[in-house]
């Protein structure tokens, strides 16, 4: 027999290989990992994950076998796409084999195995009690509990206990307890208690230890764990040897209440306590014996009260699949198990435990069967349980019965169940009970849900029950009706007269419920009828006939004709009567003769006729007579349309009916419209029929011959709406009639289109890119599409063009290209109306708009970040992939929002990395990038200004680059204002040399980057201070014996410590200093003696400009001159004294002197100790004239003598100052009653006493002083009168330079005042203002001003009007340079207009040719400063001297004019400062500090500035020959200051110091108290001791510490320098010829170094190793090179088992050593670490076999290596990863908030601890700006509860970690939506706009991107049923819904959108739906009014009936959406 395939089915099968090969290639990405692959409890649920991206669940199999080779049922969930949840409870306990496969392939790792235990069949045996200092002792049997980790804890781990295995799971324990008192064991097996833990053993001292010891022997009590209350409890003593009085037990309650008890003897040395108890609580329970308190035998219990346990909130229903949950209240009920079963523990149930002894419990129904709650407490069950909750069916099922509401007996009828979920086969069962109560057979097919098909029998009302599972659904019953129209039965009516009613009977009584319907016509006409209802389904019926011809009576039922249908009526016309027949009797067309016909007349003459037309004027009639029938016929001609008035008479009486009304019509006048050509089933067409004077008639309207109803609506006078929906798709034919006669184009022809036909595929259509054609197909079902028919629309509403291909019959295909990137809406219209599924949206992505920034470079071990924006790129998938070496290394992706994405991955080796990125499949642009990752570990970063440092002298570190593997060294430093520093890196050997000129104070931060990857410790935290800003004031000359106060402000000075001291030239005066605010101090001190005071004032160790400060000391002047001498000032003879004197004049004293010698001698000195120029000569008797000439500022020492003797009793001294340096700033013009300030400084000027006078027309004007700092004040005072004023100013009395000088003063009521820097001088690129004082009489608008700059451009100006009326003038100038300002006012200037304004830059003033280094005191210095486009501004030089003084300069103009030539002389040695400021701003490189020395710097040598071994003496020497001072030693460790030694010898001194701590030290080297050149020194201290061999040194010497190696043979020894400290290792060998070759040492991490000795010739070779330039110890090493090898290889041998990758703490591993073709040999194993090293137990289990076992204490990192033969084994040493005891892979984390949550809301997850072990918690959580505060709550029960409260919205990361390992899981990505923002909301379409009925379109489109997390409600309001809500959207993640309402009919439509609850903007939209265009336009023209036929829509809360009857309903749509941001 020949079998025939189709074509489809090779199609499919191919396909499904296809697919099927698809997946096998990915394969090798199926992984499984979880808890259920590891170790597991017993009778216990574990689970497993298996991850298998593209695979279905069908595509893996899973098989689960125990030790006893059967299989283990298991239940497999989808977790998501890919990944699946595997669950199973094994009954047995061993080793279990799980095999996954994938398609019938075993993934990577299968078969995996689990372990399964039983902690409750660990035995521990008896515990006994101890003596202090001696082992206990005791056996534990785990030969039945299966595998796992044993873990004994002594008093919480404080006492350290040993387990020594006694073999088959057989252990002893001991421990030894040093304190007395009761020990606790504590005993876990994996992670869980074993029964009876915890123990307890009573340790006793040795002196009481034997009579306590065998006392508590003796005895044995029956513990108790926990009893209920309310009862009698018991337990058994066994004391033997004692009697019943011995005994005494103490039993204690909660509150310390004693609880009685009674002792019963039970014989043979066995007594029971009874008790009872009624309080809740913890009890304790001791025994005394003898009066001796048996604390080992002490118990505790717990006492319950299960009575108080509630359950609450318990639903009596559940729905399946539905959480079913209730609470447990057990807070009042004491300590206890709660057991929780659903169902004997066959349904899973989660408890969620809320603290204070409540739970939450809940469950999840699968099936629908009763489910049984069971709740017990300490296994009683709780009152009320167990409990039954009936389950119910959840699914939402759809039975669409509508078409079936009405059916025939005898025919099948079918209707559909459809449902939300899958429908299983036989779930669904469906009854039809028939009226006479007999069911139906049902024929139920399921196909695409439910196809159910039966057949009614009789007439009358059929129930549907339908059940699912059993169970009735939701909506069942549904009722139908069933008939027969077979029943109706029709009285016989056969003929009938003209004139006279024709009556029959219609019985529709037995034929059920319908419709029925009676039409009778004559000649293709409809006479009119009439129904009585008789009762009980029966109707009379009658029609008259008018003329004389057959009747057909045509009556159906529901559609069916009835049995007899049709029936002929014939009728007979009257022979006794006159009568007129005919249609014009009626209806007559206008322009045709109209015929009437007259019956029984016998002669034409005597008939009486006027025929009026609608004027009422007669018309021509004319009358025949037909002699052959008897008939007369009357014959007229109406030209008017209307209603004619017929009188008929015969033989003058008139005929019955007359006078006769024919109604005349124009059927030309009917017009027709809107008709369409092409029409869509389903939806109403609606055309126009205007009759306007058209006459009166009867319009019909005809669809496929009345097969399609119609519906007319008057729409005016003679205009009609008429509405018809098709149903089937065949052309309509639309007969229009008026009056019976066809209308002109009649009948009209609409071809029907079926839309629901048309199938659009949009495969791969998803997501397009920019400027890529896109394309999709479509089939019309044989409908023609043309590109008119297609709409698309690009995000901006730009109309894109379709290409449209193909043909009706096998469908098209359009093409397009977006060029924007966004959502493109396609339409397709067929007939008008949108196809199914239009529009849709089509998204337009563009891979090149993806941004990627900060990529930098990284270093080993530290996330590297970068962020990916594609806000512009469109919707799409972000492909991230990281890899190095060809290997993957993970990256995390968090979102930022609107589609921007923080990424980071962390480098785990230091080598390039390649960045992947694709968008879409696409590489963005630039992709792949390379990622440079270095292992920066061991760079250091030294110097000691990187901690403080001083902003004159700068910044200056070293970067160490060790090896130089680093190319680039970047530094960023940012200023506490934010600003950035420009820095230098220099390179150097093994480092970078990092200089930066900070020029603020305040903490800097400091950022190095090496090739672009942080060093550790950064940022760097340098705090800046500057000693030029401690401002000292205040210090003048004092008097002896009187407080001297002066103040010191280091406000500005930054962060640091000011130290001050008060000297004399012997002795320290004592000062008090007082703190009046931070950084702001006043220091007194009171001088004892007249001579000069030193104050020493320094700052952070650096003198204070002009420190130290000199102060003379004074007597009273009264005193200073013997009571015989008289004090004339000045030659003028006046009285005035003074001991004042001018710089650079000749200055002349006169003295009178009692008994004055002739011979009189004069000294004056000056400051610096020089002699003055002086002559003193006799004019007169007792008279003296003194005459001297001062050069310098400053105090002098003035002597007189006579014969050689001092005339005074003490020297006099004179202040000499130089008025011409008192410098007065900031001098303007003012303006009245407004306060006028100016500065005058005279620092530089000397000592001498400032005195202002100002005057106004001969007035003086009050005016304040006030010092702002040392010798700086601030004069101000306010002009009363617009008068000049004159200001002198006057030092020590003497006029200064450009003084008295006049200033205007001027009042803006009466002119016009212009005054501000604006028009003066200003800086380049800052604001700079003016005012113009109007005077209030003159408006803003008034004024014009220009500003223009050196090039004569104007520059932009801004005028600003102030309160007080006047103009604020703002301008930026933009270059250097003259800028002209004019003022203009009414076009004319003002005075002083124009004014010129200086623009300067004091930045651009270069210092040029400055040396300042090894400067010599007297020998000149010269530098120079260019002012190169720097504009023209005052220059200011000061240079201080070491004591403060300001030293003479000499400015030279340069030949270019454009710079200066600066020269002056040191004159002492010291600290020099040049300040230089320009237009009153500090040059760059200002102040310049440099020191003047008396020669050169001592030179600094020795190894002790650069290395040094840790506790041992290192030295150095300074070498000061020829130099003249003292040196000082400063040695500064990591931590600690090392203790130095400084021995002088000749000009040398020798340094030693023993450094007592590794690491990089600080040594500063001073002369004379300032640090030489390249101080400070940075040597590395090391520890060679701790430099350790990896493995030891046995690992590689020999018995005769020798390496013994073969040529070409490469031999490794790997060291760890960890401890070592901050040095790098280097190797050289020496070789057999005596000479040297350096040995490869590579660095391996971050401390470790690998040496690779490869000898190229056999002979004697030694191996130097160095560390920091130091031989190591025991080396150099000898190694002996042969020719061949001495032992064989030992590639054979071969290691295997699980041991060799690593352990846990406390967990017993092993590995196999196979030997067996390595030849003979003994396998050496060693385990080593950088804490400590493991020891390793091999035993031999065959020949050549031999098995490894270890347990490590520790973890870390170990390196495990094997000799064979003592060879090395090939691939040794192995790395092995020791984790820590506990397990994070076993806790368990829940709950609804590590998945999503929202801002404001409290987030929680429960976290469960217990099968992990013993460790620490923590969480983390960081969102995508800012971290979110967690709160972990410990339950104390091993679970907590974790609290989150983010602060913003979007993803969040949460990280659990567990004994520092990620938990299961971890990290949690967390979806935090944010507050929802309707007014973000966007409502658009034509749907909310007012429109037409038959044309209007509803849609309108709510887009909700950027509103936040929110629900979308539209509520729409109108008249009732005339309207449907729908909304709908693309996708889940879509946040623009689509809504429309379609409605019937006209009126009044209020549509609400709410977002939350919160109108949207523009809500609520009203919206008025007209019949009419005309009414629309009326509307919008300002003709208000609602639709026709409607009324206004009422309020939402009105009634829904309103008093004119028209009712409205509501519709309500709702769609939620979840997340803050739109998904990329």
């Amino acid at each position: 027999m020949s079998k025939v395939f189709s074509t489809e089915d090779c199609i499919q099968t191919a396909n499904s290989t296809a697919v099927k090969s698809q997946k096998l290639l990915n394969l090798h990405r199926v992984t499984a990992n979880g808890n259920g692959l590891k170790f597991v409890a017993v009778k216990r649920p574990v689970v497993f994950i298996i991850n298998a991206p593209g695979f279905q669940q069908d595509d893996i199999s899973i098989v689960v076998t125990a030790p006893s080779s059967r299989e283990i049922p298991f239940r497999m969930d989808t977790i998501k796409a890919g990944h699946y949840e595997v669950e199973y409870i094994t009954p047995e306990i061993g080793e279990h084999l799980i095999e996954v496969k994938a398609l019938g392939k075993a993934i990577t790792g299968n078969p995996f195995r689990s372990f399964a235990y039983d902690s409750s069949k660990i035995k521990v045996g008896t515990i006994p009690n101890g003596i202090i200092g001696k082992p206990i002792q005791f056996n534990i049997d785990c030969s039945e509990a299966g595998s796992g980790n044993l873990e004994i804890l002594v008093n919480n781990g404080r006492v350290c206990s040993e387990v020594k295995n006694l073999g088959n799971h057989h252990f002893l324990a001991s421990f030894v307890a040093n304190s007395v008192s009761l020990h606790t064991i504590e005993m876990k097996f994996n992670g869980e208690h074993v029964s009876g833990s915890p123990f307890k053993c009573q340790i006793f001292a040795p002196n009481i230890a034997s009579n306590c010891l065998s006392k508590s022997d003796l005895l044995k009590v029956q513990t108790l764990e926990s009893f209920p209350v309310g009862q009698t409890h018991s337990f058994d003593i066994s004391a033997s040897g004692f009697k019943k009085e011995d005994i005494i037990v103490s039993i204690v309650g909660p509150s310390k209440t004693i609880i009685q008890n009674r002792i019963l003897d039970l014989q043979n040395d066995t007594f029971r306590v009874y008790f009872s108890v009624s309080i809740v609580g913890t009890y304790l329970f001791e025994i005394n014996i003898s009066g001796q308190p048996m604390m080992t035998n002490a118990f505790s219990a717990k006492a319950y009260d299960i009575s108080r346990i509630t359950v609450s909130e318990t639903p009596k229903t559940c729905l399946i699949g539905h959480k079913f949950e209730f609470q447990v209240d057990a807070s009042q009920a004491g300590e206890g198990q709660l057991e929780i079963a659903v169902n004997d523990g066959e349904v899973p149930n989660q408890v969620q435990v809320l603290g204070n002894g409540k739970c939450l419990v809940n469950f999840t129904p699968e099936s629908l069967i009763s489910h049984i709650v069971d709740i017990k407490f300490n296994g009683e069950n709780v009152p009320g349980c167990p409990f039954v909750c009936e389950i119910s069916d959840a699914t939402q099922f759809n039975v669409d019965v509508s078409h079936i509401e009405l059916i025939p007996v005898g025919l099948s009828a079918r209707f559909n169940i459809t449902s939300n979920t899958i429908i299983q086969n036989q779930s669904m069962h469906v009854f039809i009970t028939s009226p006479n109560g007999k069911q139906l057979p049902v024929n139920v097919e399921y196909i695409d849900g439910c196809v159910c098909e039966f057949t009614p029998l009789e007439v009358g009302p059929h129930i549907i029950t339908i059940e699912h599972c059993n169970r009735a659904i939701n909506t069942s019953p549904f009722v139908i009706k069933a008939y027969d129209s077979k029943k109706v039965l029709v009285t016989p009516v056969s003929s009938g007269s003209i004139g006279k009613p024709i009556q029959f009977i219609v019985d529709a009584s037995n034929s059920g419920e319908g419709n029925l319907e009676i039409a009778v016509n004559a000649k293709g006409e409809n006479i009119i009828t009439q129904v009585h209802p008789m009762g009980g389904a029966k109707f009379g019926v009658s029609f008259v006939a008018n003329d004389n011809i057959d009747h057909i009576v045509s009556i159906t039922f529901n559609g069916q004709p009835v049995l007899g249908s049709p029936f002929v009526v014939h009728i007979n016309p009257d022979m006794n009567k006159v009568s007129v027949s005919g249609s014009a009797l009626h209806f007559a067309p206008i322009d045709s003769i109209a015929v009437l016909t007259i019956h029984n007349i016998l002669s034409e003459s005597d008939l009486f006729v006027i025929i009026a037309d609608p004027t009422g004027q007669p018309i021509a009639t004319t009358i025949k007579k037909d002699t052959h029938s008897d008939l007369t016929f009357l014959e007229f001609m109406p030209t008017v349309p209307g209603e004619y008035a017929i009188q008929l008479k015969y033989k003058g009486i008139a005929i019955m009916g007359s006078p006769f009304s024919s109604k005349v019509y124009d059927i030309k006048r009917i017009c027709v419209k809107e008709i369409p050509r092409e029409i869509v089933i389903g939806k109403a067409v609606t055309f126009i029929v205007e009759a306007t004077n058209a006459g009166p008639g009867n319009l019909e309207v005809i669809v496929n011959n009345g097969k399609v109803p119609s519906t007319p609506k008057a729409l005016g006078s003679s205009l009609y709406a008429i509405t018809f929906v098709p149903k089937d798709r065949e052309d309509h034919n639309i007969d229009i009639k008026f009056n019976g006669e066809p209308v002109p184009g009649s009948p009209f022809t609409c071809t029907v289109l079926d839309a629901s036909k048309v199938s659009i595929n949009k495969e791969g259509l998803e997501k397009s890119a920019v400027l890529t054609t896109a394309s999709f197909t479509i089939d019309t079902n044989g409908t023609t599409l043309s590109e008119n028919n297609i709409i698309i629309l690009g995000p901006t509403h730009k109309t894109l063009k379709a290409n449209l291909t193909g043909d009706p019959q096998n469908g098209y295909k359009i093409e397009f290209t977006p060029t924007e990137v966004g959502d493109h809406a396609i339409d397709i219209k067929i007939g008008g109306s949108s196809v199914t599924s239009c529009p849709f949206l089509v998204k337009a992505y563009d891979s090149k708009n993806v941004r990627i920034s900060e990529i930098t470079s990284g270093t080993v071990g530290k996330p590297i970040y970068f962020s990916i924006d594609a806000s512009a790129a469109g919707a799409g998938n972000l492909e991230i992939i990281v890899s190095a070496n060809g290997r993957n290394v993970p990256n995390y992706v968090q979102s930022e929002g609107n589609a921007k994405f923080r990424v980071n991955f962390k480098p785990t080796e230091p080598s390039t990395h390649v960045l992947s990125v694709k968008f879409n499949g696409e590489p963005v642009p630039g992709s792949p990038y390379l990622v440079k990752v270095v292992d920066s570990t061991q760079s250091i970063v030294s110097g000691q200004a990187l901690r403080m440092a001083s902003l004159a002298k700068g910044v200056e570190f070293i970067v160490e680059n060790r090896n130089d593997e680093c190319s680039e060294c970047k530094t960023v430093v940012t200023s506490p204002t934010g600003k950035k520093i420009d820095t230098s890196s220099i390179p150097q050997s093994n480092g970078f040399l990092v200089q930066f000129k900070p020029f603020e104070v305040g903490p800097h931060q400091v950022l190095v980057l090496l090739d672009g990857v942080t060093v550790p410790g950064c940022p760097f935290s340098c705090n800046i201070y500057d000693v030029n800003k401690v401002n000292i004031s205040g210090l003048n000359t004092c008097v002896v014996g009187k407080p001297m106060t002066f103040q010191v402000d280091a406000s500005h000075a930054g962060e640091g410590t000011l130290e001050l001291v008060v000297t004399t030239k012997k002795s320290s005066v004592r000062a008090e200093v007082l703190m009046k605010s931070r950084g702001l101090y006043n220091v007194t001190f009171i001088p004892q003696e007249i001579v000069s005071h030193f104050i020493n004032i320094t700052f952070n160790e650096e003198d204070v400009p002009g420190s130290p400060f000199k102060i003379d000391v004074l007597e009273d002047i009264k005193d200073e001159i013997e009571d015989n001498t008289s004090f004339i000032t000045n030659e003028d003879k006046t009285d005035k004294q003074t001991t004042a004197g001018l710089v650079g004049t000749l200055n002349v004293m006169e003295f009178e002197v009692n008994n004055c010698n002739d011979k009189i001698e004069a000294v004056v000195i000056g400051p610096n100790q020089s002699v003055v120029s002086t002559t003193a000569v006799k004019t007169g008797d007792n008279k003296i004239r003194l005459e001297y000439s001062p050069k310098e500022i400053g105090l002098h020492k003035m002597e007189l003598f006579s014969n050689s003797k001092s005339v005074f009793k003490k020297p006099l001294f004179i202040a000499v100052c130089d008025p011409s340096r008192v410098k007065v700033n900031d001098l303007y013009d003012g303006v009245i009653d407004r306060e006028n300030q100016f500065k005058v400084d005279t620092s530089k000027a000397g000592w001498g006493v400032l005195s202002v006078n100002i005057k106004s027309n001969e007035k003086d004007i009050p005016y304040n002083i006030k010092e702002l700092s040392s010798n700086i004040f601030m004069v101000s005072f306010i002009p009363r009168i617009d008068i000049s004023h004159q200001i002198d100013i006057r030092y020590n009395g003497h006029l200064i330079p450009g003084f008295p000088q006049t200033i205007d003063i001027r009042d803006p009521s009466q002119a016009i005042i212009v005054h501000g820097n604006g028009i003066k001088s200003s800086v380049p690129g800052e604001n700079t203002t003016f005012i113009i004082e109007t005077g209030c009489f003159a408006s803003a608008k008034d004024f014009d001003i220009i500003v223009t700059d050196p090039n004569g451009s104007p520059l932009p100006v801004k005028c600003y009007q102030q309160k007080n009326g006047s103009l604020l003038v703002e301008w930026t100038p933009i270059q250097t340079g003259h800028h002209k300002v004019d003022v203009l006012h009414l076009d004319k200037p003002i005075m002083g207009s124009p004014f010129k304004c200086e623009i300067f830059d004091a930045s651009k003033v270069k210092l040029e040719k400055i040396k300042l280094n090894n400067l010599v005191v007297n020998k000149k210095v010269v530098f120079s400063l260019t002012r190169l486009g720097a504009g023209y501004a005052e220059l200011d030089v000061t240079i201080t001297s070491p004591l403060g003084r300001h030293l003479p300069i000499e400015v030279k103009s340069m030949s270019d004019s454009e710079g200066e030539l600066i020269e002056f002389v040191p004159t002492v040695a010291g600290k020099y400062k040049i300040a230089i400021t320009y237009g009153g701003f500090e040059i760059p490189n200002s102040p310049i500090t440099f020191i003047a020395q008396e020669g050169l710097s001592p030179k600094v040598e020795g190894n002790g500035l650069y290395c040094g071994i840790i506790n041992e003496p290192t030295s150095f020497t300074i070498n000061a020959t020829g130099i003249y001072g003292t040196p000082e030693v400063r040695i500064d460790g990591p931590d600690s200051e090392a203790a130095c030694n400084i021995e002088k010898e000749n000009d040398l001194f020798h340094v030693t110091y023993v450094p007592l701590e590794i690491g990089v030290f600080d040594i500063r080297v001073l002369w004379n108290g300032k640090d030489i050149p390249e101080s400070p020194f940075h040597p590395r201290i090391v520890n060679l001791q701790k430099i350790r061999i990896i493995g030891g040194w046995d690992n590689v010497l020999d018995s005769n510490n020798q390496i013994n190696i073969c040529v070409a043979e490469e031999r490794k020894i790997s060291f760890d320098i960890s401890e070592g400290g901050p040095a790098k290792l280097t190797a050289k060998v020496k070789n057999p010829d005596l000479t040297f070759d350096e040995i490869p040492v590579e660095q391996t991490a971050g401390h470790k170094y690998r040496l690779c000795f490869r000898p190229k010739v056999e002979g004697e070779h030694q191996i130097y190793i160095y560390f920091a330039d130091l031989l190591l110890p025991q080396t150099p090493i000898q190694a002996i090179v042969s020719e061949n090898p001495q032992t064989s290889e030992c590639a054979t041998v071969v290691l295997r088992g699980h041991g060799l990758a690593g352990a846990r703490v406390g967990e017993e591993s092993e590995f196999t050593i196979d030997g067996t073709d390595a030849g003979n040999g003994q396998p050496e194993v060693t385990l080593t670490g950088v804490k400590t090293d493991i020891p390793v137990k091999v035993t031999q289990i065959s020949s050549k076999v031999f098995k490894a076992v270890y347990m490590p204490s520790i973890q870390g990192t170990y390196l495990l290596n094997v000799i064979w033969g003592q060879k090395q084994v090939k691939g040794c040493p192995l790395k092995v990863s020791i984790l820590p005891s506990c397990d994070a892979k076993r806790v368990i984390c829940s709950g609804d908030g590590l998945k999503y949550g929202s801002i404001g809301k409290q987030i929680k997850a429960f976290i469960d601890t217990r099968r992990a072990g013993p460790g620490e918690l923590t969480a983390h959580c960081v969102g995508p700006h800012k971290i979110a505060h967690c709160e972990l709550y410990d339950q104390m029960d091993g679970t907590f509860t974790l609290l989150i409260k983010p602060q913003e919205g979007g993803k969040h990361v949460l990280t659990i970690k567990y004994g520092g390992e990620h938990v299961s899981g971890s990290a949690f990505t967390i979806r935090i939506a944010g507050a929802p923002d309707a007014s973000k909301v966007r409502v658009l379409g034509p749907g909310i706009e007012h429109g037409v009925l038959p044309l209007y379109q509803s849609r309108f489109i709510c887009d909700t991107r950027g509103a936040g997390a929110g629900q979308l409600t539209v509520r729409i309001r109108g008249p009732k049923g005339a309207f449907r809500v729908e909304m709908q959207r693309e996708s889940q993640k879509d946040r623009t819904i689509l809504c429309k309402y379609d409605p019937t009919e006209p009126g009044d439509y209020r549509i609400e959108v709410k977002w939350s609850g919160v109108h949207v903007p523009g809500s609520p939209f009203v919206v008025l739906i007209f019949d009419t265009q005309e009414e629309l336009s009326r509307y919008l023209a300002g003709h208000y009014g609602t639709p026709s036929g409607a009324s206004s829509l009422p309020p939402l809360n009105a009634i829904e009936y309103l008093n004119n009857g028209i009712t409205y309903g509501t519709a309500l749509g709702r769609m939620s959406w979840r997340g803050s941001t739109a998904e990329l």
